[in-house]
């Protein structure tokens, strides 16, 4: 027998999943289906786990810049910065990423280097892979939207191997730049 508190969550989700599905279903993806290439820039929380990287509290920024390639095809690069906060600790890694995006899925690889070792990997390389899930769009080439995402980080400065599991959220606002 089913637990209420399942059925409850259940119900949560499938009705989370439809209002997305409504909202997605009138909004283009981050590469918007009129815009050949933008910007987007926006805040991220995440929490950040591992074999020497427990419990960390990760906000940062991002920009990025991105160009479609092929409707709904699109390529990007990013610029950012990130801090984790572990046990009081500070460290903070500025990082460059670049990947591909399709549809609303994103998925690329990045590089970055770490200031106050103690905390964060003095060297550092990171896959990523999110989902845009578009909020608003007031008008032709503009959207807000949030991205759940996943970042692996693997340090890379010395030979302990240790990996680093970012599970986090992007707020982001979309400006588009030219359209066909």
């Amino acid at each position: 027998m089913r637990r209420p508190a399942t059925i409850s969550a259940a119900i949560l989700a499938t009705t989370v999943l439809l209002v997305a599905l409504e909202v997605c279903a009138g909004a283009p993806p981050p590469g918007g289906w009129g815009t050949t290439r933008g910007l987007t820039i926006g805040p991220s929380v995440a929490w950040v786990g591992g074999k020497e990287m427990e419990n960390a509290f990760a906000p940062g920024l991002d920009l990025t810049y991105f160009h479609r390639i092929n409707t709904p095809l699109f390529a990007w690069i990013s610029p950012g910065a990130r801090l984790w906060i572990v046990d009081g600790e500070t460290g903070v890694i500025p990082y460059i990423e670049a990947g591909l995006g399709f549809l609303f899925f994103n998925a690329g690889v990045g590089y970055g280097m770490g200031f106050d070792p103690k905390t964060v990997p003095a060297h550092s390389v990171h896959g990523f892979f999110g989902v845009a899930i578009p909020i608003w769009t007031p008008k032709k080439g503009y959207l807000f939207y949030v991205e759940p995402y996943y970042r692996p980080t693997w340090d890379v400065s010395d030979n302990d191997g240790a990996v680093g599991h970012e599970l986090g959220m992007m707020i982001k606002w979309l400006f588009g730049f030219g359209a066909k």
